[in-house]
């Protein structure tokens, strides 16, 4: 196994050091930090949808008025909460889904 070969870092016979060793060389693979970019984004696309279903269905009141402003200061606040809970990782999608996909890119580079 060579230092540019691809490892799954969750292979069995890895010792410790060898798998932080491939999740350092995967960190660095600019197609693996495209696609844990792209999985951040589609979390937060998913968190900011859920919170705009979430409050298209909720009881009318609460934190906003129900006003033109208001429905656009909700959705910038619904676009912020989005982009927090993705960015921190935190809702669990994005890393879910960067663990199933990762090794499909390791396959294409073989």
């Amino acid at each position: 196994m060579g230092a540019t070969d691809p490892v799954t870092p969750s292979s069995p016979s890895m010792t410790a050091e060898a798998a932080v060793e491939a999740r350092r060389l995967r960190d660095q693979d600019p197609r693996h930090q495209g696609l844990r970019k792209a999985t951040r984004e589609l979390e937060g696309w998913f968190v900011g949808t859920l919170l705009k279903k979430m409050h298209e269905n909720a009881a009318k009141g609460g934190l906003f008025e129900q006003n033109a402003q208001s429905g656009m200061y909700r959705d910038m606040f619904d676009d912020a909460v989005a982009n927090a809970v993705a960015s921190s990782g935190s809702f669990g999608l994005a890393d879910a889904l960067y663990r199933e996909l990762a090794p499909h890119l390791d396959e294409e580079r073989r």
